[in-house]
């Protein structure tokens, strides 16, 4: 009995110190990071909040202030990765490589921030895989030499916003179209399996009230309008999904058909097919350019020179497409115009300034857009 009683005694005063070092750890965060933090909800939100807000103050040019190492020194072996990720992010450099063989992408990625580049490329060596090391060890390799980076030199513009490209100065300093991006992904990504209706709205609302102090800088809209767009390109990408699935369905019926007895039918013009399909603007888009092979590549931005996004200097678009037969019918035509139309209606609903039309070519045809 006096055994039991000696190791419950031991089991409690490690629960106690446990918590004793969790209480420091998010005193000293709210003092470092403002009371915009949320510390009130465990490590782990406590954590994501603390390093969403590192990343605001990196955007926005500001600094933080200092956490006692001795107390963020109890945290490099967290079970959580976004704990271990905001250890890396505010341990002092001398004490990073400890953790420069963790486990996790993203807390390597934070060490590597952060550490000079003959430590980084010894972590490269270490994990041949990681891409995101690779990317950081060559800037720093670059930064070192005096040399500027290539990569970052030239601005690329993707039309679809569907994935970044490149950077691109913005209105506001430190909030920029990318930050609010990534924060409408981090939403999704926490909150899409809500079951319920308007959690969207809820999910921004809250996120933003708990940033109420930089209410005059953070755009709530802009980053509902965020979450929407990344809502809409799942549901495009599943009904893709679910198109691609049928034809194969109905593939795999007609050899069945053919094997058990000849069908006397006459052919389905797919071009007639997607015109009369009654498909909304996207998915008319989508089920074109694999219909048609649309091919897309960077073009110069054609509005740069009236103001239209100068710091944008190309942008991606669509430049060719081949007709399903090796002339221009007047149902092709039909189909094309119907495209140009469904792209431009997306563009007006994006408020992207840009208008495409088409010409004929000897492989097929030609798009050019121009700015409004």
């Amino acid at each position: 009995m006096q055994l039991k009683l000696e190791e419950l005694h031991k089991v409690v005063k490690k629960v106690v110190k446990e918590e004793k070092a969790v209480d420091s750890f998010r005193n000293e965060i709210s003092r470092a990071l403002g009371p915009t933090v949320l510390v009130s909800h465990g490590l782990q939100l406590m954590a994501e909040s603390a390093n969403d807000r590192l990343d605001f103050l990196k955007h926005a040019g500001q600094s933080h202030g200092i956490v006692k190492t001795s107390t963020l020194l109890r945290f490099v072996g967290s079970e959580s990765p976004e704990v271990r990720k905001l250890v890396a992010r505010l341990l002092p450099e001398n004490f990073l490589k400890s953790m420069m063989r963790d486990k996790d992408y993203g807390v390597r990625g934070a060490v590597a921030e952060r550490l000079p580049h003959r430590l980084v490329a010894e972590m490269t060596e270490r994990f041949p895989n990681d891409d995101q090391l690779k990317t950081i060890e060559r800037s720093k390799r670059l930064t070192e030499a005096g040399l500027p980076d290539p990569e970052s030199q030239e601005d690329i513009f993707d039309m679809y916003g569907e994935f970044p490209l490149g950077t691109t100065d913005v209105d506001a300093p430190g909030l920029n179209d990318q930050w609010y991006k990534t924060l409408a992904h981090k939403i999704v990504s926490l909150y899409g399996g809500n079951i319920e209706g308007q959690w969207e709205e809820l999910s921004v609302k809250r996120y933003c009230d708990s940033l109420r102090s930089f209410k005059d800088e953070i755009d709530q809209q802009k980053l509902l309008d965020n979450v929407y767009e990344i809502l809409d390109a799942k549901d495009d990408a599943a009904l893709e999904e679910s198109f691609k699935g049928l034809a194969q369905r109905l593939r795999e019926e007609d050899e069945a058909n053919i094997n058990v007895m000849p069908v006397i039918s006459e052919a389905v013009d797919p071009v007639e097919t997607l015109l009369e399909s009654g498909l909304s603007s996207s998915e008319y888009v989508k089920l074109f350019e694999e219909l048609f092979e649309v091919q897309k590549g960077s073009v110069s931005n054609p509005g740069r020179k009236q103001g239209i996004l100068e710091s944008v200097a190309r942008i991606v678009c669509p430049v060719s497409a081949k007709t399903p037969r090796q002339s221009i019918r007047s149902l092709d035509e039909r189909a094309i115009d119907t495209y140009v139309k469904c792209w431009n209606t997306q563009r007006d609903i994006k408020n992207q300034p840009f208008k495409m039309s088409w010409s004929p070519d000897v492989d097929g045809v030609n798009f050019h857009v121009k700015a409004k």
